[in-house]
């Protein structure tokens, strides 16, 4: 199993493009059951609520109008059923792919706030799960440290890039220099032209995950704003654009609807 701390900037984030935003890992990664179950839950507490707040505004303005005190029935003071049915679904997701990250099923990656244009993803530590909201939003407060833009990799989805190198022959390995120093990066392993796809979808993904992108974002922004997340995580020395024109990501994009 490779080490993520002594790989070259360019693989850390080759991994890193290829995770989810952490706020959303825990349910992305679930499978399709689990998603649907999630979602059913999600939506039918939704609609408690709403009925809820609907009850609430209407004892209020009943009670309002006969100049009474207003005294809210025990039903309408408690949550519904279906939230908290969804807050205990949604919790022990959260514990479990808490629990597989501390145990290695996951490599976690985030920038450095201010994240600078040359700087690469690194390693989060651990103990930034010990918050008492760890999964709200996308970033870490860790003292005076704040982590940003954090991704969630599933590592068997990667392993396999560097597992799969061969070691140097015993002739060429030269004392003190690491074996791993001497394999090829991630970024130069496929010979010609490396297509974007991946990188793209990933983008796409998570900038709609965010809120960023929606329906009905205009065509025009859409390859924008997918072109900018790329680049912005890429180290300098390895940042281009080829393969990153709008229509690419257009033509990308529609090829999953």
């Amino acid at each position: 199993m490779f080490d993520i701390l002594t790989l070259p900037d360019a693989d850390r984030y080759a991994i890193w493009s290829k995770g989810i935003a952490k706020e959303y890992a825990y349910v992305n990664y679930c499978n399709a059951d689990i998603q649907a179950r999630y979602t059913a839950l999600k939506d039918a507490a939704r609609a408690a609520e709403r009925l809820r707040t609907k009850a609430i505004f209407k004892s209020v303005k009943e009670q309002s109008a006969t100049n009474s005190r207003v005294v809210f029935s025990p039903p309408l003071l408690d949550s519904s059923i279906e939230k908290t049915e969804f807050e205990t679904y949604d919790t022990d997701l959260k514990d479990q792919m808490l629990q597989d990250i501390k145990n290695g099923v996951f490599i976690v990656l985030g920038y450095q706030y201010p994240r600078g244009m040359s700087d690469a993803p690194k390693p989060v530590p651990l103990d930034v799960w010990d918050q008492s909201d760890p999964w709200s939003g996308n970033s870490f407060q860790l003292g005076s440290t704040k982590i940003i833009d954090v991704h969630i990799t599933l590592k068997r989805s990667v392993a396999s890039y560097f597992e799969a190198l061969p070691e140097p022959e015993p002739e060429e390995t030269i004392q003190n220099i690491s074996q791993v120093a001497l394999r090829v990066p991630f970024a130069q392993m496929k010979a010609g032209r490396k297509s974007r796809k991946e990188e793209i979808l990933t983008a796409y993904e998570t900038l709609k995950a965010q809120g960023v992108l929606t329906r009905d974002t205009p065509k025009a922004i859409l390859g924008h704003e997918v072109r900018e997340f790329i680049l912005k995580g890429v180290p300098k020395p390895e940042r281009r654009e080829t393969g990153l024109s709008d229509e690419t990501i257009r033509r990308i994009i529609r090829g999953t609807k």
